[in-house]
């Protein structure tokens, strides 16, 4: 799941129903571009309770993100970065090359 348009689906929820699948539901959930969200008290409070089923549960769950550890803490909050070290292994991936660059550029 996409973070921006999990919480843009939850919020559209609230008015107009019926409510998004949860992602508490899944046995896996990857989540995707975790820090790129609209940084709001609101939104830290989704992703809080949201990592911490996950991680009371001892449920599957993958993070990606472009943030650094200590970015993602002050985005997300102290408490949910606490825990997605419990929950996740980090894994630092170092791209060569930016393939969305790389294609703009091969487009022009």
């Amino acid at each position: 799941m996409n973070v921006p348009e999990w919480l843009n689906s939850l919020k559209d929820s609230f008015e107009h129903g019926p409510p998004v699948l949860s992602p508490r539901e899944f046995a896996l959930v990857v989540i995707d571009d975790l820090g790129t969200e609209q940084h709001t008290p609101w939104s830290q409070d989704q992703i809080y309770s949201l990592i911490n089923h996950r991680e009371a549960n001892h449920l599957l769950t993958i993070v990606t993100t472009n943030l650094a550890e200590t970015e993602l803490a002050s985005r997300v909050g102290g408490a949910t970065s606490s825990r997605l070290t419990q929950l996740c292994r980090a894994i630092r991936l170092e791209p060569k090359t930016d393939y969305r660059r790389e294609a703009a550029e091969t487009a022009a």
